[in-house]
């Protein structure tokens, strides 16, 4: 998932939670793979790669290649 924010050469911000894959209808492989692609962008960001905002408590996790 992380690999199609880190491809895009656009300096714009996208919605973290737009990068799932769609169709997971399991409750629980639908939570595995958020906290996977929350723990990989935290990893990104460690790494440089991409820079992670949220304006406000419960507001979308916003992302974007620094």
């Amino acid at each position: 998932w992380l690999n199609k924010i880190i491809k895009l050469e656009s300096k714009s911000w996208l919605s973290l939670f737009n990068l799932l894959p769609d169709g997971i209808i399991n409750i629980r492989r639908r939570k595995s793979a958020v906290v996977s692609l929350l723990l990989a962008s935290l990893d990104s960001v460690n790494q440089g790669k991409i820079l992670i905002n949220q304006k406000d408590h419960f507001k979308k996790i916003m992302v974007r290649v620094k």
